[in-house]
């Protein structure tokens, strides 16, 4: 019902991919068309995080590494802080610094946590997630890493924790565990009440 912080969020979400080679959108914001912000796997197997204003990118980050590991869960943490021109980009712990596009974000209001549609592993029927999503967080308003939602076992193997910070105003945490109905699948278990419409 309002805008929250469009300057600093943290999106983390643990994915199992199941078909590779193909733009499959992750979180998709749009208020028009050049007027978006995404997180997604791209045709290459990246990960780019990229925020358009009238078209041109005021934030592009695209991996160099390819994720075409279909047999795992994978998780991911966006860290992004445009008042301090900085986005980092964790997997499975362990920040990623190697990319192929690296333009931080400009500190200027972006789509991510605006008062616009929010999509959830797709947009329009199209470039959708091809596997399986969980533990989806958006924190809106704080920039935090990787250890806010995961941590090494005795085995050093990456595994999920309980996040225990608050959301903020557009923050929301979809945990899939609600399966009453094809409406309660996409609640919002953060306490904003920020819930989704499943297709």
């Amino acid at each position: 019902s309002g805008h929250g912080n469009r300057e600093v969020f943290t999106f983390s979400f643990w994915v199992k991919r199941a078909k590779l080679g193909t733009v499959q959108l992750v979180l998709y914001i749009r208020s028009g068309p050049g007027n978006v912000g995404r997180v997604m796997f791209d045709a290459s197997d990246r990960l780019d995080v990229e925020s358009e204003i009238s078209g041109s990118a005021v934030a592009k980050k695209v991996t160099s590494a390819k994720f075409r590991d279909c047999s795992a869960w994978q998780h991911f943490v966006i860290k992004f802080d445009a008042v301090n021109t900085n986005c980092d980009i964790y997997h499975n712990g362990v920040e990623l610094t190697d990319f192929d596009t690296n333009t931080e974000p400009t500190n200027v209001d972006h789509y991510f946590g605006g008062d616009f549609q929010h999509y959830i592993g797709g947009f329009a029927d199209s470039s959708t997630v091809d596997g399986y999503l969980a533990e989806v967080h958006y924190i809106d308003g704080s920039a935090l890493d990787e250890s806010s939602f995961g941590q090494f076992d005795s085995n050093s193997v990456w595994q999920p924790k309980q996040y225990s910070g608050t959301y903020g105003t557009n923050g929301f945490h979809l945990d899939f565990s609600d399966n009453t109905s094809t409406t309660t699948i996409a609640e919002d278990s953060s306490g904003n009440n920020n819930d989704f419409t499943p297709y």
